[in-house]
Formats: structure tokens, sequence, C-alpha cells
């Protein structure tokens, strides 16, 4: 199953995903799973920058 989508994410100071919030989605299902990729995804730290706002297109075959 092929599962596409774009999420709006926040990143914190330390590189973790904060908060995800779904734009778009192929479907009910993809929404579940892109939002919990979203959530799984580390950054490089970046202490002293404040949060991050960005948003991410996702492809994920599964």
């Amino acid at each position: 199953m092929k599962v596409q989508g774009k999420v709006a994410i926040v990143i914190d100071e330390d590189g973790h995903v904060s908060e995800a919030k779904l734009l778009e989605a192929s479907s009910k299902e993809a929404a579940d799973a892109l939002l919990a990729t979203a959530k799984t995804i580390s950054f490089k730290p970046r202490p002293g920058c404040g949060i991050f706002k960005t948003e991410m297109i996702f492809t994920l075959n599964q």
C-alpha cells in the first residue's frame, strides 16, 4: 500500500518533533500512518534557536 500526504511539524531545540498536524492525506488510513511517522523523526539539535516550523511531504510504501 502506498501512503502519501503532507504534514506540518514543529521541531524543538532538541531536534524532536513536538507537534504534528495532518494537512493532506491520500486516505484515512494514510493519515494515521503519516502522523505516526512524522512523530518519530529526529533532527540535529539546535540549542538556543527556538522552535522550527515546517511542512513535509511523505510517500510511504507499506
